[in-house]
């Protein structure tokens, strides 16, 4: 019997409260979820990847498929994972707003204590960067990507390049040859945008978004 589980990772600060549209969507299509909760802000992406992340997957191994639908920086720790890691049974991933190639807010707000204290280690690993190796052949098709054009706060925005979420670029969240889908939606508004919703479902049925 075929079982797929979604293990749904949230974003850097918020819970996985985040994820509930997200997770009663998919529920309603009769996948097996996992929304989890982790300590975004105390730990590196090494450590939050490999302490907290990696042991929830290896407890669904036995699982057929493994699926992930992440936010923002939940997607450079999946990211982070199959660069390192095995996910023997990986089935498909479905990133939003991810950072691949960091922010230039983070750039900017470096030194400022408030964020260093309030966002943690991760979030200064989060950067602008170069994304120099590539994806191997065999996740070019497992992976797609939802970015967002909608900016709310235009404080933000301006320091970033357009289009943007307000907090992440679209150039930043491309990642080599994967399947980039822009919506109208900022960094939050995402979660909860009926559209990204579908989109997701459609994802991880098929492997592609339908245009």
């Amino acid at each position: 019997m075929t079982k797929n589980i979604v293990i749904l990772l949230h974003g850097l600060s918020l819970t996985s409260h985040s994820m509930k549209f997200i997770e009663k969507s998919l529920e309603k299509k009769h996948y097996i979820i996992m929304n989890v909760d982790y300590p975004s802000r105390k730990y590196s992406i090494k450590e939050l990847a490999l302490e907290y992340i990696k042991p929830v997957i290896d407890k669904y191994s036995h699982f057929t498929n493994i699926n992930f639908v992440t936010h923002s920086m939940g997607g450079v720790i999946i990211k982070y994972l199959l660069d390192n890691t095995t996910i023997a049974n990986l089935g498909r991933v479905v990133m939003l707003c991810p950072p691949h190639k960091g922010s230039e807010l983070v750039d900017f707000f470096e030194y400022n204590k408030f964020f260093r204290w309030y966002l943690g280690p991760a979030w200064l690993e989060l950067k602008k960067r170069k994304v120099e190796v590539e994806l191997p052949e065999q996740l070019r098709n497992k992976i797609g990507i939802i970015a967002g054009n909608k900016v709310i706060d235009p404080f933000f925005s301006q320091k970033l390049p357009l289009p943007n979420d307000g907090i992440v670029s679209v150039e930043s969240v491309e990642l080599f040859d994967t399947p980039t889908l822009l919506l109208p939606c900022n960094h939050l508004s995402i979660l909860w945008n009926k559209e990204a919703r579908n989109q997701i479902i459609n994802f991880l049925r098929i492997g592609q978004f339908k245009q």
